[in-house]
């Protein structure tokens, strides 16, 4: 029924989601029920939604937290190229989950890891290692680079650097060997400044360690482009041990070729990165035309389905460790 107020009439619709569990933790329970929420959400709201896709929900997150303790966690691998020579510099580590002969993609299991610390930390831990491995596997084939992305919960641990070293140390890499990507996605909250500011001081701890560091998704919708600014600018400060490449995000390349604004935009960010003294992967070309385009731009890198897709460690291997690029 309408809200009779100050001679308005107001009516009240709302979403919902229900979830139901005789297991598990209250933070599936309360994941689960959001996920109903969205769902109602995106049929059209004023709604209820429950049943299967919350059942569904929580036992995706127990199998997936099984899987991280069985280590079904893998990292694939796409390559990175050097656009002006065309060489194979480094490969991105993304996660993807070996279950019942199935393989999942991030989107399927990682809001669930997202959405519970000690998953977070443990998925984390496991990919890093797996990552580690890998590279030293490889140590003796080619001088590149593999990256690792550091999810925000990685990235505000208080044992940051000592973490990192010491999964380096454990694998018996150089920390050259492994780049780790780090954006800022945080929503806006009211406790956002006291957020950030830890960010912050988690990135300055990291410029400061001499590892080789990746800002991911700059210029995306997804990411942190003003906070990654600023992380620019204090890896500029005099003596700064760590390298830093800035990945620019799909969204400034897609059709880049066709239209012109964009070309600009993105030429622009080009020269200032550049200007600023610092390197710039390209992410998401998928077509020649995108790739010449950046190569006339003198982007240093690229990245996408153009070279290829993430592959598993095998594969990559033989496709590109035992050939010429």
């Amino acid at each position: 029924e309408p809200v009779k107020y100050k001679g308005a009439s107001l009516e009240l619709r709302c979403s919902m989601g229900v979830a139901t569990a005789l297991s598990g933790t209250p933070e599936a329970l309360l994941g689960a029920a959001d996920a109903a929420l969205y769902s109602a959400k995106d049929e059209g709201r004023n709604r209820v939604k429950a049943g299967a896709e919350a059942e569904a929900y929580l036992q995706l997150e127990d199998q997936l937290v099984q899987g991280v303790e069985l280590g079904e966690i893998t990292p694939w691998f796409q390559p990175i190229i050097c656009l002006e020579t065309g060489e194979l510099v480094g490969a991105e580590a993304l996660a993807r989950w070996q279950h019942d002969d199935l393989i999942y993609y991030p989107p399927t299991f990682l809001p669930i890891v997202e959405a519970l610390p000690t998953l977070n930390q443990a998925f984390c831990e496991l990919q890093l290692r797996r990552c580690c491995e890998q590279a030293k596997e490889w140590e003796l084939r080619w001088n590149g680079w593999i990256s690792f992305n550091l999810s925000q919960q990685g990235l505000q641990r208080d044992d940051l650097i000592d973490w990192l070293t010491s999964e380096f140390n454990r694998a018996g890499i150089a920390p050259a060997l492994i780049a780790v990507e780090a954006t800022e996605q945080l929503q806006a909250t009211p406790q956002i400044r006291e957020a950030l500011a830890h960010l912050d001081e988690r990135f300055a701890a990291l410029l400061n360690s001499g590892f080789d560091l990746l800002l991911d998704d700059f210029g995306g919708p997804g990411g942190g482009s003003g906070t990654q600014m600023s992380w620019m600018i204090r890896a500029l400060a005099p003596n700064t041990p760590s390298r830093v490449v800035v990945k620019l995000d799909r969204a400034l390349v897609e059709g880049i070729d066709q239209r012109p604004p964009l070309f600009r935009l993105t030429e622009g960010l080009i020269q200032t990165i550049h200007a600023l003294g610092l390197k710039v992967i390209a992410e998401g070309i998928e077509t020649e035309a995108e790739a010449q385009c950046l190569i006339e731009m003198g982007c240093d890198y690229g990245q996408g389905w153009h070279w290829g897709r993430a592959i598993p460690p095998d594969e990559f291997e033989q496709t590109w460790l035992n050939q010429e690029v």
